[in-house]
């Protein structure tokens, strides 16, 4: 898995909230990718400071691939980072350290 994290880019206009930015092609590509079963998590932060993407893919290659084809950041109003992922807690699945060393017994 890999975290996108998206803040606010130069074409990001000041003085208005996350939802008043022009981010529909965005929503659309995110939309697109979550189809794919390759978005698992997305959303704003509240605080209007940007947001954030969990995607599964395979390697780094594709990751980079997801951002540098994403509407916002050819546009400007965001700008991201990348950064593999590892999940040692995960309530969904249930797996946590101590799942995993009960594995390994």
């Amino acid at each position: 898995m890999f975290v996108i994290n998206y803040t606010p880019g130069t074409a990001w206009i000041v003085g208005k909230s996350i939802s008043e930015q022009p981010l529909m092609e965005h929503s659309a590509y995110l939309q697109h990718l979550f189809d794919e079963q390759r978005l698992l998590f997305a959303g704003p932060f509240l605080d209007n400071a940007g947001g954030m993407a969990v995607i599964g893919v395979q390697n780094e290659v594709e990751a980079q691939a997801i951002v540098d084809h994403d509407p916002a950041i050819l546009n400007k109003i965001f700008q991201a980072s990348l950064h593999p992922w590892l999940t040692l807690f995960d309530s969904y699945s249930g797996k946590s350290l101590k799942s995993l060393q009960e594995n390994k017994s």
